[in-house]
């Protein structure tokens, strides 16, 4: 029900979201996203008896994901982000090629300039 009334509240704010794939991916979101922040306080109020030391670790455990689940979640299945950090690595691997290539250039000098003082 919750998800129902989410998905119409965001479906008239963006014209975008009323394509049947962007509502299931907005669906999925919402979904994993109660799942990630209601499995740590269902295992919080589980806290009781002879287990209560395991399931504290395991809450302290997942409580502390959370913000992976979230990234993941949120910007690792949004298309836009991803592209964005396509771009992002294609750039950083062309300065690193550049300066690899600037570093093996200097070192051939380097071995020249070294070879012709020795003689």
């Amino acid at each position: 029900m919750t998800l129902w009334i989410l998905k119409s509240k965001l479906c008239s704010l963006n014209s975008e979201v009323s394509t049947l794939r962007n509502t299931r991916m907005l669906t999925f979101k919402a979904t994993a996203q109660l799942f990630i922040l209601g499995c740590t306080w269902s295992l919080g109020i589980l806290q009781v008896g002879p287990a209560a030391h395991v399931i504290s670790y395991l809450f302290t455990i997942i409580n502390s994901l959370q913000g992976v689940f979230i990234f993941l979640v949120h910007c690792l299945l949004s298309q836009q982000v991803r592209e964005q950090y396509r771009k992002w690595l294609k750039r950083i691997k062309k300065t690193k090629a550049k300066s690899e290539k600037f570093t093996l250039s200097s070192r051939t000098m380097s071995d020249g300039c070294k070879h012709s003082e020795e003689t």
